[in-house]
């Protein structure tokens, strides 16, 4: 059985940037292997956006950052394919949790 070929996209709370990681994993025997990765730093104006979004923003300003977001880590992923030497039709999928925007603790 061939590799699933798989990418994962990270954009934390620090507000850094968009970390890519392109893995393939196999069921016989069960492993799972990093194939490339990629750290890219956010511009000063798209650090600013998410924080105005996050900390002034209202629901327009959020749906925004929606696509702005959507946009820059699909745009991270095609960049992580094409240095990794990977056709985005190989990619069985790609997984995002996408951008915190707020935290609420109930302890």
């Amino acid at each position: 059985m061939s590799p699933t070929i798989g990418v994962g996209v990270m954009s934390g709370t620090s507000l850094d940037g968009v970390s890519t990681a392109l893995v393939s994993l196999t069921d016989a025997p069960l492993d799972a292997r990093l194939v490339a990765f990629r750290q890219e730093p956010y511009t000063r104006a798209e650090r600013g956006q998410i924080i105005d979004a996050l900390t002034r923003g209202g629901a327009r300003d959020l749906a925004l950052l929606h696509v702005a977001l959507g946009e820059r880590f699909a745009a991270a992923v095609l960049q992580l394919l094409a240095q990794a030497k990977v056709a985005p039709r190989d990619v069985a999928f790609v997984a995002c949790h996408g951008q915190t925007v707020a935290s609420v603790c109930a302890w």
